[in-house]
């Protein structure tokens, strides 16, 4: 069934902290709250009507308007009066039901003391307060660190100079070659002997 998915469009119906239980707003905007400001026996029926638009049945609105549904005769509904005299599907009397639901627990988070801004100003607060007493003692082990650093540098023995290296010795000279011995020159032949 196509009515049952949820209907997309350039305005939001979401829960806000007005006069009215559900007030549009369109998606740029920002909510104040998501709680309704008031409980949904409170309801009249066009506030019944804005809450069956947001949970996607608002092709149902008619049957409703017609039977004067208020929030009160809302809660009381059973399944058969929300099929036979209001026209809901089963799988959109278990959505009416399982909506009605999460909107109750809302209402009743929010009676807890689930929200209030007082009290979300106080946690903020205190927040801010921690991280700031956080920030400080951190600036002063940082402060701590470099005292100590800057002893443990102080208390370091100074290093011992390198020896220089010893410079190398220039290689010996080559010796120079002996000279070759000149070659003995050829005896003379000897004279031939006389006839």
């Amino acid at each position: 069934d196509l009515s049952l998915r949820p209907q997309l469009s350039s305005t939001t119906l979401i829960f806000h902290s007005q006069s009215t239980p559900f007030a549009p707003v369109s998606k740029n905007q920002k909510s104040d709250a998501i709680m309704p400001p008031k409980p949904i026996e409170q309801w009249d029926v066009d506030e019944v009507a804005i809450w069956l638009n947001s949970i996607g049945l608002g092709d149902k609105v008619e049957p409703f308007r017609e039977n004067s549904v208020d929030g009160d005769l809302l809660l009381s509904l059973e399944d058969e009066d929300l099929k036979g005299d209001l026209g809901l599907t089963s799988l959109q009397t278990k959505k009416v039901k399982r909506n009605l639901e999460f909107t109750k627990s809302l209402e009743d988070q929010d009676a807890s003391g689930g929200g209030g801004d007082e009290e979300m100003a106080a946690k903020v607060e205190e927040l801010e307060n921690e991280t700031k007493e956080l920030r400080e003692k951190l600036a002063e082990k940082d402060e701590k660190i470099r005292a100590l650093e800057a002893e443990l540098e102080r208390l370091k023995p100074a290093p011992e100079p390198e020896p220089e290296p010893e410079p190398e010795p220039e290689p010996a000279p080559e010796p120079e070659p002996e000279p070759e011995p000149e070659p003995e020159p050829e005896p003379a032949p000897a004279p031939a002997p006389a006839p």
